[in-house]
């Protein structure tokens, strides 16, 4: 017999919705660096602290909305090097950093 259709919340490491929802864009974001070969040392609690659920329901694609960038792209991810910006500025500092490599670590 198939299990019934619907959220399965019994089965969830975290049974509130946008824990559940970090918890996956944790997961998705390591392997993401891993398959990047970039360095990695942020820990799921610390993503949680970046991540405040007040925050979180405001990240996305949009232009205003938000989003998670290194400030330094040479260190790891780790909690003292992430950043939580806007798009923009994050659209912004890449095209930045594309032609001048180095020379705008202070956006």
């Amino acid at each position: 017999m198939p299990r019934p259709k619907g959220p399965f919340i019994a089965g969830r490491k975290y049974p509130v919705l946008i824990d559940h929802d970090r918890h996956w864009a944790y997961l998705r974001m390591k392997a993401q660096a891993v398959f990047r070969k970039e360095e990695f040392e942020l820990t799921q609690d610390e993503f949680f602290e970046l991540w405040t659920p007040d925050l979180w329901v405001q990240r996305g694609r949009k232009p205003e909305e938000l989003c998670m960038v290194r400030d330094d792209v040479e260190k790891p991810w780790s909690k003292s090097n992430c950043l939580i910006v806007s798009r923009y500025q994050q659209l912004c500092r890449g095209k930045k950093m594309g032609k001048y490599p180095g020379q705008f670590k202070d956006l």
